[in-house]
């Protein structure tokens, strides 16, 4: 049994080149991931905005709590975007 995001299940069976039958495939709904091209257009964006290279991402940032996650984003100047 794998389970993951169908990208992850696409990319499993992918990878193995065709799913045997023994393998039991499940995903669940995925709430956006952005495309390799668009992310990369989104760093290069803040870096652009923030004057700085990007230091360190991380999604679902908690610092206002369980209830309202964030992404938080550190610039190498010291700069922080919420």
């Amino acid at each position: 049994l794998f389970t993951g995001t169908p990208c992850q299940v696409a990319g499993l069976i992918a990878y193995l080149r065709e799913k045997p039958d023994n393998l039991f495939c499940v995903d669940f709904i995925c709430r956006g991931v952005a495309s390799p091209l668009l992310w990369d257009n989104y760093l290069q964006t803040m870096q652009k905005k923030y004057k700085s290279d990007i230091s360190f991402v991380k999604f679902k940032n908690k610092t206002y709590g369980y209830h309202a996650t964030t992404m938080k984003v550190d610039f190498q100047n010291g700069k922080t975007y919420k």
